[in-house]
C-alpha cells in the first residue's frame, strides 16, 4: 500500500508557496531600500565580505543537509530513541562547526579581506565592523540548522513560513530604520541590526522546536555511531559544498577583480532577484523531501522515484511562470525597483532566470541521491565539474571583456551536471529511470517555457516595457503555460483528478 501522503505535500506546497509570495514582495522593496540608503558601493561591499564568511562556512552546508536526511530516515523508520540520538548528535557537530568558523574566519578569511579584496582605503574599516557582524551572524546560523533541519522533517512547514515572514519584516524594519533615523554610518549599523534579527529567528526556531518536539527536548544526547555515519556522509559531502560555495562565490571575486565593488553590486542584485523567483520553485522541492527519503528508507522505490519525478515536473512549471514575465519585462522592473540600475544588472538577470531551471532539476536529482546516503560520486564528480567553470569564467572574462561571459558558461555547463548526476543516481538505484526524468521533468517542461518565452518576446513591441505590460503578459503567459502543460506535462491520472476536483467545487 502507497503511504505518499499527497495531501500533506499539497499543504507544504501551498504554506511555502504563499510565504514565498509575501516574502519576495518584501524582499524586494527592502532590497531597494537598502542599496538607496546604503549606496552602490556600500551595497556591493556588503555583500562581498559577507561572502567571505560564507566560503568559511562551507561545513554547514554539507552538515545542514547531513541534518535533514538522517532525521527524514530515523522518522521513515519510526525510531524515536535513534531520532533523539541523531538531534543530540547534530547540535554537537554544529556546535564544533561554529567554533572552526570563527578561528578561519578571524585568520585567514581577516587577512583576505585586508589584503587582496578591492575596497576603496575609507570604506576598509566600515568593511571590517560588517566583516565582524558577519561572522556571528553566520554562527548563530550554524547553531539554528538542527532545529530548522527538526521543523521540516517533522514537515511543520506553516510554522518554517511564519518564521520565514517575520524575518522578511524584520529586514524591512532595519531598512527603514536606516532611512528614518541618521547614523554615523549606515553600513555598519546595517550589519549590526542584520546580526540582531538573525539572532532573534534563531531563537525562534529553538524555542518551537524545544517546545513541540521531544528529541528536542532536555540535555542533548550524543550517540558516537550516529555520528560517525553523520560525519561520514558529510565528509563525502565536503568537497561538493566547498566546491558550490566556491564557484558562486568565486564568480563574485572575478567580477570584483575586473569591475570592483560595481560590477559586485550588478551580481548582488541578480541574486536577490533571481534567488526571490527561485524560492517559488524550491518551495515544491522542499515539501516533497521528507517523503522521499522517509519512502526510501522504507524500500518504497516505486512511489518514491513518483514524488521525484514529479517534484522535478511540477518545480520547472512553477519556475516557467515566474520566468516568462520577469525575463521579458526586466528593463522596466528593475527602473521601477531601483532608482539607479548599475551597468549588466539586466543582462545577468536574464542568463541566471534561465540558469535557475537547471538548477531546480539538479536540486531535484541530488534529492534523490542523498536520500540513497551515498554521495562520494556526487560530491566529487559534481564539485570537480563545478569548480571547472572558474578558470573559464576568469580567462573568458579576460579575453572578451565581457562581464555577462559569467552566467553564460554557467548557464551551458549547469545541463550537462545534471546529466552527470543522472547517471550517478541510475547507479546507485536502478529503480531509477534517466529517460522518464529527463522526459518529464526537463523537455517537457522545457519545450512550453521555450514556446511561451518565445511568443511573450514578440509580443512585447506591442505592449512596451511598464508595469501595465508586465501585467498583461503574465496573465497571458499563465494562461498558455497552465493550458499546455495540462495538455502536455499532466499524465491521464493528474487530469482526471484534477477535473474531479473541479467539478466538486462547482457542485458544492
Amino acid at each position: 500500500m502507497s503511504h505518499v501522503d499527497n495531501k500533506r505535500i499539497a499543504k507544504n506546497t501551498a504554506f511555502l508557496y504563499v510565504r514565498m509570495l509575501l516574502s519576495s514582495a518584501i524582499s524586494l522593496y527592502t532590497s531597494r531600500v537598502v542599496l538607496d540608503t546604503l549606496g552602490v558601493r556600500d551595497f556591493g561591499i556588503y555583500n562581498l565580505v559577507g561572502g567571505i564568511v560564507t566560503i568559511l562556512a562551507f561545513l554547514n552546508g554539507t552538515m545542514s543537509m547531513a541534518t535533514m536526511r538522517f532525521l527524514n530516515y530515523e522518522m521513515g523508520l519510526d525510531n524515536p530513541d535513534r531520532l533523539k540520538g541523531t538531534f543530540g548528535t547534530s547540535l554537537s557537530i554544529h556546535a564544533l562547526i561554529a567554533v572552526i568558523i570563527v578561528i578561519a574566519a578571524e585568520t585567514v578569511g581577516l587577512w583576505y579581506v585586508n589584503n587582496e579584496l578591492v575596497i576603496e582605503p575609507q570604506r576598509l574599516v566600515a568593511a571590517n565592523w560588517v566583516y565582524q557582524f558577519s561572522i556571528l551572524t553566520t554562527v548563530v546560523t550554524v547553531m539554528q540548522i538542527p532545529f530548522t533541519a527538526a521543523i521540516m522533517a517533522h514537515e511543520k512547514m506553516n510554522v518554517y513560513a511564519y518564521i520565514s515572514l517575520c524575518y522578511n519584516f524584520l529586514k524591512l524594519i532595519i531598512a527603514l530604520l536606516l532611512v528614518w533615523i541618521p547614523s554615523f554610518d549606515n553600513l555598519i549599523v546595517y550589519g549590526f541590526l542584520f546580526m540582531l534579527i538573525s539572532s532573534i529567528i534563531g531563537l525562534s526556531y529553538l524555542w518551537y522546536s524545544v517546545a513541540k518536539f521531544r528529541e528536542c527536548r532536555g540535555r542533548p544526547r550524543f550517540d558516537r555511531g550516529q555520528a560517525k555515519k553523520m560525519l561520514k556522509y558529510s565528509g563525502w559531502d565536503v568537497f561538493g559544498n566547498l566546491a558550490y560555495t566556491s564557484r558562486v562565490q568565486g564568480a563574485n571575486i572575478i567580477l570584483n577583480n575586473f569591475g570592483g565593488t560595481v560590477l559586485n553590486a550588478a551580481a548582488a542584485i541578480t541574486t536577490q532577484v533571481v534567488g526571490t523567483l527561485q524560492y517559488f520553485a524550491q518551495s515544491v522541492i522542499s515539501a516533497f523531501r521528507p517523503q522521499v527519503v522517509q519512502l526510501y528508507a522504507r524500500k518504497e522505490y516505486d512511489d518514491m522515484l513518483r514524488l521525484l519525478y514529479n517534484a522535478g515536473k511540477f518545480a520547472s512549471l512553477l519556475m516557467a511562470l515566474a520566468v516568462v514575465p520577469v525575463f521579458v519585462e526586466m528593463p522596466s522592473l528593475l527602473s521601477i525597483w531601483l532608482k539607479d540600475v548599475p551597468d549588466w544588472t539586466v543582462t545577468f538577470c536574464r542568463l541566471c532566470l534561465l540558469t535557475a531551471i537547471g538548477e531546480l532539476l539538479k536540486m531535484s536529482v541530488d534529492m534523490g541521491i542523498h536520500a540513497t546516503g551515498r554521495i562520494f560520486r556526487l560530491s566529487f564528480i559534481t564539485g570537480a565539474m563545478l569548480i571547472l567553470e572558474l578558470p573559464a569564467m576568469y580567462f573568458l572574462l579576460k579575453y572578451y571583456q565581457w562581464p555577462p561571459v559569467v552566467y553564460a558558461i554557467h548557464l551551458g555547463w549547469i545541463f550537462v551536471i545534471v546529466f552527470a548526476e543522472t547517471l550517478i543516481l541510475k547507479h546507485q538505484l536502478s529503480e531509477f529511470s534517466i529517460m522518464r526524468f529527463w522526459r518529464t521533468s526537463a523537455i517537457k517542461p522545457a519545450l512550453v517555457l521555450a514556446a511561451v518565452l518565445i511568443g511573450c518576446m514578440r509580443l512585447e513591441p506591442y505592449v512596451g516595457q511598464s508595469f501595465g505590460a508586465f501585467v498583461v503578459i503574465g496573465v497571458v503567459s499563465t494562461v498558455v503555460i497552465l493550458s499546455v502543460s495540462y495538455v502536455l506535462c499532466l499524465d491521464a491520472s493528474t487530469r482526471r483528478t484534477i477535473r474531479d476536483k473541479i467539478s466538486a467545487k462547482i457542485h458544492r
